[in-house]
Formats: structure tokens, C-alpha cells, sequence
């Protein structure tokens, strides 16, 4: 091994994991040791000679010339459907550093209380390389199904094809990195499992490979798991709200609900749900805003709240919360919620699966109760915030539950349930009167407000934007979105065209859509600009900080724009426009806020 290679993959990443997100040990950097000095001392001990390996060239495997030896996999970098390259690399994980007494310590891990103390032991999490002792190799190991037995997945590893199964290759896919190598320890790759003898004296060598280990992965078919269409049916809502020591079984496997949940919560506060929607969910689905737990942890919270409420929970709320689910018959979106929800809602609906009873129809009578049931305050901005659709049998003011929402929602249906107000916030005020309805005419909703506004310049609809780095002259998003904006000469005060215009281009949110987009983003988003237009590289987002914050503007842009067209006004402000909007549309200021998805 080179200099060079030998330092690309010693440097390996020190970190356990920066702000929630999991790493793998990779070639990028590596975390101080404490301990070179006993290293330097055990290493003057060992009398290794790599002659003693035998005639081993043109073989994948070398023999092992040490009972602690094992080997570690570098994978080459590499993305989407490029071959799979690797490496082994051959290390020792012997040495051991003796316990010490410290409080804080990298790398440190509690392994005992003894009369009151804290007594700790310096766990050397790595390996160290057998072509130089002295220096430590930071490792990740991979903890997986094996799947079937069947070897029709492909990596070169030094030059040579190995077979390996189909579900390591997906895994090796996903834990890939673009820009730099990563570290792994892997059974079966980094043990000859066509020879005996050392498969015999590695497998009592498990026990030290994870512990030496700088992290390990459990690699499961989460996506397969949790995006069965179980947990997607209408029904099964009132099932778990209503439910006591809920289980769940798959196979011979048993969990209960509040692991399951629990778990979810965990995968989505990590990152890895949203690893997971953006590896395997299909981008052309107009469903996929929805982080893959949210559903079972959004139904936990709901059955958290139905046990708080003996008279159950309002309808509506439960709607948005369950646009998710699925049923056979549209009818059942509300029929399947009776049980959960509040009784002035259940004796409100209908009860009729007859053929000229429409879900239309249903959709549209507990919309009507529901405003009736409070003519003032936030319902109104609350329907209107739900509604994402032009289908021709509802009223345009009713949501559409048959649908999935085709757009992020700005304001009510978000997780935070905030609603988002580009003219100001609003206070309601008792006894105010927002709309007025009519009994005998259950189509038409009357709301009060002030027209302030008429769309005089549209994009085209945003079916898939993204922004990307890499080949900044392909941002068609952010130049469409520059070609339209460059038309205004200046902007109402107190903003800039520049503000307004990276400001749009998230909806002010950031990358979770709850909270207010930070300053940095405007940063990043003009060196996007000005890499996009040809006046600058983009060096600088090559840096963690910046890559970080572009993936959040990449983020918070795509749940903003998606579904949506970008317009200027006639008093030549710039907004977000639902996909419907033409040229010539006017627009009111409703009582209760903003309806930007009506």
C-alpha cells in the first residue's frame, strides 16, 4: 500500500455524528487519539513480517499472519449505478489501552460503578494497521440480514469481481459516498467464507471487531417495513387510537405500538426517515412530502390526545392529520374517524354508503359544520390551507380527502399547525364574523376581505425543482426563478428584489417548513445565483459549513416550489402561486389570513 493510499485511509472520520446525522467511518478526517505513546510502546513489541505471508499475489485474500488480524473494506467513492470498487486493507485489533480514571475523554465509554466512582475505560475504537502499527484505522461495522443465498450482486474489490448478495449490494449502494472513501467492516467480504480454517478463527474474533469499531450500523429493510400499505389504512386509525397494550407482529417478530413509535420518533430526529425517502422513494409520487415515520408518529400523538379528550377530537383535525391514510371507498375517510372524533361531529355526518350519496357530497356537509360550528377565528384559514385540488364535483372552498396534498402546505395542515401569512399575522377577535353561509345553498361560501392584487406574470408550473452544485448551469429551477424576478426594476419597501427573491424561493420557511428561514440561506442561494449565471465557482460549498446549509436551502426550496408557479403582481410584488393561478387572477386578502393554498 502507497504513502498515499495508506494516508487516505488512516485519516478516517472522527465523529459519531454531527447534529443528528449518522456517519460512517470514512476517509475524510479522524478524531485525536490520546494514547500514541502506548501504541508506539505496544508496537515495538511485535515482530510481524509481511514475508511471512507466503506467495499471495494475484488473490484477493491474503493469508493472515496474525491471530488478531482481521481485514477492513475501503469502498471507493462512487454514486448512483457506477460499479460498486473496493479495497482490503489489513489491520490488528489487539492492542488495548489500559483503564484510566478520567471524566472526559473522546472515545471514552462507562463500563462499571464501583463504590461511588466513576472508574472508565479508554476503548481503542479502532484498528491498527499491520503496515504500520503505530497507526489507527477508524472502522464502521455493518450489521445485517445476509437475505438469500444467492450471489448475483458484483463488487471489484482489487481488481478482482466479487460475488456478494443482493442485499449487501444495496446496502454498499447507499452507505457510498460521492467524494471520499468509506471504512467498513463486513462478514462477508472481509472473511474468506470459502475458507474454513479462517472463518473458524475469526468468528471468536467478533466480539473485539465490534468492539474496536468506531461505530456500528444495523442495516434493515426499514423502507420495506414501515412503508407497507398497513400503515397507510384508514382504518387501522380508530383501530390503534381506541386500542389498549397494542402490538404489532411481522413474521415471529413482536414489538409494542410505543416501541414501534418510539422508534420512529428516533429514525425521523436522526435523519435516517428522511435517508430513507430520499434513497428510495419514488421522486415523481405527490404524496412523498411525508416524512416515512410521520404517520405512525402523528397517529401515536393523536391516540395520545384521544385518551386525553373523553369527547374525542374535532373531525377536521383529524382529517389533516390522517390525509394519509387510504380506504376502497371515499366515504370511509370520514366514516372510518366517527369513533375518535367528537360527538357534535359523529351525530353531524351522514351515514349512507347508498350509490347517490357522493364522498363529494360528505366532503362537502362536514366542511359546512364544521365553519358553521364557529363563524369566526381560525377556521376558515384552516379549510382554506387544506385545500390542493380543482376537482370539478367539489366547491372550491372544500378539501379534497380522496387526494394526497400536490403541494407542501404553508400554513394549517404543517406538522407545527402555524399558519403562514405573508400580509401580516393575524389576531382574531371575538365575536368577529369571517364568512357567512347559507343552508339552503351548501355550495357557496361568502368570505369577507379586501382585494388587493392581480397576477400580471406566471412561470411555468414547478413539477420536480432542485438546485444542485455540482453543475450549476443546469439549476433551471433558480434560473427560471432569476428570469422571472430580473423583470422588476425595484421592490416595495422594506425589502429588496434580492430578499424577495430568495425569500420566495423558500416561502420563508426552512428546511423542516415550521420554522423562519435563516440569513444564511441568502448566502448560499447568491452563490448558487452567481455560479448559475457564470460570474463565480462554487469553491466555497465544497466546505462542511456551506454544504450543510445548501442541502437545507435545497430542502426547504423543493417543499416550497413543488406544484407551484412563481408570479409577479401588478403593484410588483413577487409570491408563490397555487399550480391553477392564471395570468389576470385577482386576489383578496381573506378576514382570516391568507389563503395561499386556496
Amino acid at each position: 500500500m502507497s504513502s498515499t493510499d495508506k494516508n487516505e485511509l488512516l485519516s478516517a472520520f472522527g465523529s459519531r455524528g454531527t447534529q443528528g446525522q449518522f456517519e460512517l467511518a470514512s476517509t475524510e478526517n479522524h478524531p485525536e487519539v490520546n494514547t500514541e505513546n502506548e501504541i508506539r510502546t505496544w508496537a515495538s513489541t511485535k515482530t510481524i513480517s509481511a514475508a511471512t505471508r507466503g506467495n499471495d499475489k494475484g488473490k484477493l485474500y491474503r493469508p493472515f499472519v496474525d491471530p488478531y488480524e482481521i481485514r477492513v473494506l475501503e469502498i471507493k467513492p462512487g454514486a448512483n449505478s457506477e460499479k460498486l470498487q473496493g479495497s482490503l486493507h489489513h489491520c490488528s485489533v489487539e492492542f488495548e489501552s489500559e483503564p484510566k480514571d478520567f471524566l472526559a475523554f473522546k472515545g471514552e465509554t462507562l463500563i462499571e460503578t464501583r463504590q461511588s466512582r466513576l472508574t472508565y475505560k479508554y476503548l481503542t475504537m479502532y484498528a491498527l494497521s499491520m503496515d504500520d502499527l503505530t497507526t489507527p484505522v477508524f472502522y464502521t461495522a455493518l450489521s445485517y440480514t445476509w437475505g438469500s443465498q444467492i450471489f448475483d450482486g458484483i463488487i471489484e474489490c482489487d481488481g478482482h469481481e466479487k460475488a456478494i448478495t443482493k442485499s449487501l449490494e444495496a446496502a454498499l449502494r447507499n452507505f457510498r459516498k460521492p467524494d471520499r472513501s468509506v471504512v467498513m467492516w463486513i462478514d462477508q467480504i472481509c472473511i474468506d467464507q470459502d475458507n474454513s480454517t479462517e472463518k473458524e478463527k475469526q468468528i471468536p474474533m467478533m466480539g473485539k471487531i465490534y468492539q474496536h469499531a468506531w461505530n456500528t450500523v444495523i442495516w434493515r429493510n426499514l423502507w420495506n417495513l414501515l412503508s407497507r400499505p398497513w400503515f397507510k389504512r384508514l382504518w387501522i386509525i380508530q383501530e390503534v387510537m381506541l386500542s389498549r397494550n397494542l402490538w404489532v407482529t411481522c413474521g415471529d417478530s413482536l414489538i409494542t405500538w410505543d416501541n414501534l413509535s418510539n422508534s420512529c420518533i428516533h429514525f425521523s430526529a436522526c435523519g435516517i426517515s428522511q435517508w430513507l425517502q430520499q434513497h428510495f422513494l419514488d421522486s415523481s409520487s405527490t404524496s412523498g412530502r411525508v416524512d416515512i415515520c410521520k404517520s405512525i408518529i402523528d397517529l401515536s400523538l393523536e391516540k395520545s390526545f384521544h385518551e386525553g379528550h373523553e369527547d374525542g377530537l374535532p373531525l377536521f383535525e383529524l382529517l389533516v392529520a390522517t390525509r394519509y391514510a387510504q380506504c376502497y371507498d371515499s366515504r370511509d375517510k370520514i366514516y372510518g374517524l366517527l369513533a375518535v372524533c367528537r360527538n357534535n361531529d359523529r351525530t353531524a355526518a351522514r351515514t349512507s354508503y347508498v350509490p347517490d350519496f357522493t364522498a363529494a357530497e360528505l366532503y362537502r356537509d362536514m366542511t359546512f359544520h364544521h365553519l358553521a360550528d364557529n363563524l369566526g377565528g381560525l377556521r376558515l384559514t384552516s379549510v382554506l390551507t387544506s385545500v390542493d385540488h380543482d376537482s370539478p364535483d367539489l366547491p372550491s372552498w372544500v378539501p379534497d380527502w380522496r387526494r394526497p396534498r400536490e403541494t407542501t402546505a404553508l400554513g394549517y395542515s404543517t406538522s407545527a399547525q402555524s399558519i403562514y401569512n405573508p400580509n401580516g399575522r393575524f389576531q382574531p377577535k371575538i365575536g368577529q364574523i369571517d364568512y357567512t353561509l347559507n343552508s339552503q345553498k351548501k355550495n357557496e361560501l361568502q368570505a369577507q376581505g379586501i382585494f388587493f392584487d392581480t397576477l400580471i406574470k406566471a412561470s411555468e408550473l414547478y413539477i420536480d425543482p432542485d438546485l444542485t452544485y455540482l453543475n450549476p448551469s443546469t439549476n433551471r429551477t433558480l434560473l427560471e426563478f432569476f428570469k422571472i424576478a430580473s423583470q422588476l426594476q425595484h421592490y416595495p419597501a422594506p425589502n429588496t428584489i434580492f430578499s424577495a427573491f430568495w425569500h420566495t424561493l423558500v416561502a420563508g420557511k426552512d428546511a423542516s417548513g415550521r420554522l423562519k428561514c435563516p440569513s444564511s440561506f441568502a448566502e448560499i442561494i447568491s452563490l448558487l445565483l452567481d455560479a448559475s449565471t457564470g460570474r463565480l465557482e462554487l469553491v466555497s460549498l465544497a466546505s462542511r459549513t456551506a454544504g450543510k446549509t445548501f442541502q437545507e436551502v435545497r430542502t426547504a426550496m423543493k417543499l416550497a416550489v413543488k406544484n407551484r408557479k412563481l408570479g409577479i403582481t401588478e403593484k410588483g410584488y413577487l409570491g408563490l402561486f397555487p399550480r391553477h393561478t392564471e395570468v389576470g387572477d385577482g386576489f383578496q386578502s381573506i378576514t382570516a389570513g391568507s389563503p395561499e393554498d386556496n
